[in-house]
């Protein structure tokens, strides 16, 4: 009988044993998922925050590109070809996928819009319309060609002089500058008083001819 005793004592303190050992074993288990959970949170937390700190950095660029758009569309809407294509071309490669896209598709409607326009300029207004385009993008040399053929055409048509006039004018030809703007001053007096607020005639403001130019009001 103590025999029997001692063996069963002995079954109980190793089932003793086991059973520690388990619990130790589920609690270790535990403890390590806790750290695992609680450093993925840490990570998806840092990730968040960095999200939260990038984000108003992309949304600067894109408010930025989103303006820049509106201004080159204003351009286009206008008929300012070349000056609304030389914005588009700028933003297709913008990191803002979309407004890239849609601008590289307006530039190839201001590219078609462009070669209509300077394809067959018979006319003097189709010479006025595209001078005026080619000074407004300072294509100096086109502006005064296309308007100086437009002159030619139509001498009695004001604008073509004031335009050429002011062409001249910006390129720094003060003398043939002043010759179109007499001739535009004579055919509507009124371009006295535009030109002395128009800053394409700045570089005349000091010439004495330039001023000399308002007693044209009286022809």
């Amino acid at each position: 009988m103590s025999n029997l005793g001692s063996r069963r004592s002995r079954v109980q303190r190793g089932r003793l044993a086991t059973r520690s050992k388990g619990v130790a074993h589920r609690k270790g288990r535990s403890a390590g998922g806790a750290r695992r959970a609680g450093s993925k949170r840490n990570h998806i937390g840092k990730s968040r925050a960095s999200s939260r700190r990038e984000t108003p950095v992309l949304n600067a660029q894109y408010v930025a590109a989103l303006k820049e758009f509106t201004a080159a569309a204003r351009q286009f809407q206008k008929g300012n070809y070349e000056a609304s294509a030389e914005m588009f071309e700028k933003l297709g490669t913008n990191p803002a996928r979309d407004i890239a896209d849609r601008a590289l598709m307006h530039l190839r409607w201001c590219r078609q819009k462009i070669n209509a326009k300077t394809a067959t300029p018979k006319s003097a207004e189709d010479l006025y319309v595209t001078g005026v385009a080619a000074l407004n993008t300072r294509n100096l040399d086109g502006a005064i060609e296309r308007l100086s053929k437009a002159a030619k055409i139509d001498p009695s048509k004001e604008h073509i002089h004031y335009g050429l006039a002011a062409a001249f004018a910006v390129a720094g030809n003060s003398d043939a500058a002043l010759d179109s703007l007499k001739t535009a001053i004579h055919l509507r007096p009124g371009n006295w008083g535009q030109a002395r607020h128009d800053e394409d005639f700045q570089s005349l403001v000091d010439d004495p001819r330039f001023f000399s130019l308002a007693p044209s009001l009286k022809l």
